[in-house]
């Protein structure tokens, strides 16, 4: 048998209305999928990257303030300066919270945009159309592989 039979320079993915994607494509689709998995990963690194500096700076602040506390209740103090002392606390510890989850809000509500950015100049590429030809074929696919699969097995005690 020969091999060329079964392969066609020619192979290509193609959903109705929709450009189809050629063989000399697939790896120029391949890279700007890398791209674009890269570009998220890194929008979602300096994400973390950004919620753990508000993390350091939170318990750092936290940290130095519950300090000068101590010393304040470990010297010697009058009641009223004792329920000062506590006000003075719960205070710090209920404005640096709103401040903290404020920033960390910013930052979790930033990230999404800052993905979209990233990878909307694949939208204009022109490998877009036989990407989505290719991930429309793929979707399409979906439904015919489940058959392969049986339903989760029944593997009850008797």
């Amino acid at each position: 048998m020969n091999a060329t039979k079964f392969f066609s320079p020619a192979l290509t993915w193609q959903m109705p209305g929709s450009e189809p994607a050629t063989e000399s494509e697939l790896p120029d689709l391949s890279r700007q999928q890398l791209v674009m998995l890269t570009e998220i990963t890194c929008a979602l690194l300096r994400s973390s990257e950004a919620m753990r500096k508000i993390q350091q700076e939170a318990a750092q602040h936290a940290s130095l303030h519950h300090e000068a506390v101590m010393k304040k209740l470990r010297a010697h103090c009058m009641a009223a300066d004792l329920l000062n002392i506590q006000s003075e606390l719960l205070h710090f510890d209920v404005e640096r919270a709103s401040q903290y989850w404020r920033q960390i809000a910013a930052v979790a509500m930033q990230a999404p945009v800052e993905i979209m950015t990233s990878v909307s100049h694949l939208r204009d590429s022109p490998v877009a159309a036989s990407l989505t030809s290719m991930l429309n074929a793929f979707q399409a696919a979906l439904p015919l592989v489940n058959g392969f699969f049986p339903s989760r097995p029944n593997y009850a005690i008797e």
